[in-house]
């Protein structure tokens, strides 16, 4: 009660301090709000920055987990797949061996022998062999027959062109053309003299005559041609005559051809 009453007694120091309190609280509460609302800020921002904190290393957790499972699945699909695909190709080799394999032996057996297919190759080289042969002769005979066509042309093409040429031959006391000095030996074709084939080709052209008689006067010519015989050949082989200009004789034969203007007409003739 003591006690009590002692407090009681004190009340009024007690209420003023209780006002004074009062009054500095008022006027420190805006302070103290300010203090407390940065005290709060500060710490839910340090709350929150170690919850953020944590909520980021639990979601780069959770996506190096997810991430990690998904890649385990594709390269675990990727390794599938490509053992699948070495698993083909060996079926596959192995399927093109086996069919080789058979497709050789039913080939050997049942299509094409060894032995007989070297049978074949044999006689398939005899019969070209033969083939060649009688090739080479068909063509031989065919190059022989071209040969003696073209000499036979040639010749004749070569007695054509000389048939008028024997005033190129060699007379008494000029060489000819193809019977030079300066030559070893005689200008030849097909195997004979040039200056025989004039001779020869001069004998059969029908300019002798009239070359003979021109130069010899018909009626001399009558004579010396039924002298020497009726064809031209005996007059060639005799050799006597070497040029168509054969010189005229000096005197007229009187007896045989008459008066000298009937010998000048014949010749003019």
């Amino acid at each position: 009660m003591a006690t009590f009453m002692r407090l009681w007694a004190s009340r009024h120091s007690s209420l003023d301090r209780v006002a004074d309190e009062l009054r500095l609280a008022e006027i420190n509460k805006d302070r103290e709000m300010r203090a407390a609302i940065t005290i709060q800020s500060i710490r839910r921002g340090i709350v929150m920055r170690r919850n953020i904190k944590s909520w980021l290393t639990s979601c780069k957790t959770i996506q190096r987990i997810w991430r990690g499972f998904l890649a385990r699945q594709c390269a675990c699909h990727v390794s599938m797949l490509r053992d699948k695909r070495r698993a083909h190709a060996l079926w596959t080799r192995m399927a093109t061996v086996i069919q080789k394999t058979f497709r050789a032996f039913h080939s050997r057996r049942y299509k094409h022998s060894y032995y007989e297919r070297k049978a074949y190759l044999a006689s398939v080289t005899i019969k070209e062999e033969k083939v060649r042969e009688m090739s080479d002769a068909m063509a031989e005979s065919v190059y022989l027959e071209r040969e003696q066509l073209r000499m036979e042309q040639d010749q004749k093409e070569f007695t054509t062109l000389a048939k008028d040429l024997h005033h190129l031959v060699s007379t008494s006391n000029i060489p000819g053309v193809f019977n030079s000095p300066y030559n070893v030996e005689p200008v030849r074709a097909f195997g004979a003299p040039v200056e025989s084939h004039l001779k020869g080709t001069f004998q059969t052209s029908k300019y002798l005559k009239r070359h003979m008689m021109r130069s010899m006067g018909s009626k001399r010519y009558q004579q010396v041609h039924r002298h020497l015989g009726a064809s031209s050949n005996s007059l060639g082989e005799s050799g006597t005559y070497t040029h168509s200009s054969y010189p005229r004789p000096l005197e007229p034969v009187t007896e045989e051809m008459g008066a000298t203007g009937s010998n000048r007409g014949s010749r003019a003739a």
